[in-house]
């Protein structure tokens, strides 16, 4: 049934309710998928959030691809980044999504609208926190078999990133995740010229918070970042730098 749109299943019920084994039945989905009449929301400054849980999430990813995930440890990849609505606003979305690792089915855990990015990471995460804590303490049921939980990873962009952990973003002086040297801010540009002998980062610092960055982020810096920069000089930039002699293709 999950796999029915509602619109479908809404003509399907009509057809069987003409039927006298059917007489007692729905007349919606609605109805009949006992869907919530009131959801509860969440409102601070004008901003408002949505949980839908990870519990919800879970369950309609199982009953669509339960012959595919027979495992009993579950690990989930969970993602969010913030979404403009709008070119004449600042309003803009802020979904908390889930995937089961190995699945491509990806479920919305909740969702924040505003005309900002939240102002607190705490704040934005609580629900969500709250009940993935239980879910890996307790474990998730699912047709009477309990199963462990744990996060996989987050994946999120850098700007999303600095935000929920609460770190410093891809432009500050000490921005590098791998080591600690300060940059220089030349051209415009946050660069890190001397990284002969830096110290390395170690895991333990950054459990310990002594950090204020994270992880590389590939999008940014690879696909949209040195190799869109570097494919624009070779194809339309100076002289100097533009391959004219090489066909499109080849590069």
């Amino acid at each position: 049934m999950s796999k029915i749109k509602h619109n479908e299943l809404d003509d399907l019920m009509v057809i069987l309710r003409k039927q006298t084994c059917g007489q007692n039945l729905s007349k919606t989905a609605r109805t009949l998928l006992s869907s919530p009449r009131n959801t509860i929301i969440w409102s601070v400054n004008s901003c408002y959030y949505c949980h839908f849980g990870v519990r919800v999430g879970l369950t309609e990813v199982l009953e669509v691809e339960q012959n595919q995930i027979n495992n009993f440890n579950i690990s989930i990849k969970i993602s969010t980044d913030g979404l403009p609505l709008s070119n004449s606003s600042t309003s803009e979305l802020w979904p908390i999504m889930g995937c089961i690792v190995h699945s491509s089915v990806v479920f919305i855990i909740g969702v924040y609208h505003g005309y900002s990015k939240p102002d607190n990471a705490n704040e934005f995460l609580q629900d969500f926190f709250v009940e993935i804590t239980d879910l890996i303490n307790n474990g998730f049921v699912y047709k009477e078999a309990l199963h462990s939980i744990s996060i996989y990873c987050f994946t999120c962009d850098t700007p999303a990133r600095s935000f929920i952990t609460m770190t410093k973003g891809h432009a500050g002086y000490y921005s590098c995740s791998k080591c600690c040297q300060e940059g220089e801010y030349i051209d415009h540009r946050m660069c890190f010229p001397n990284v002969t002998n830096s110290v390395l980062r170690t895991d333990n610092c950054y459990i310990n918070q002594e950090y204020g960055d994270y992880q590389l982020d590939y999008m940014h810096l690879v696909c949209i970042g040195v190799t869109r920069k570097i494919m624009a000089l070779w194809l339309a930039g100076k002289p100097a730098y533009k391959i004219v002699h090489l066909p499109t293709k080849k590069i």
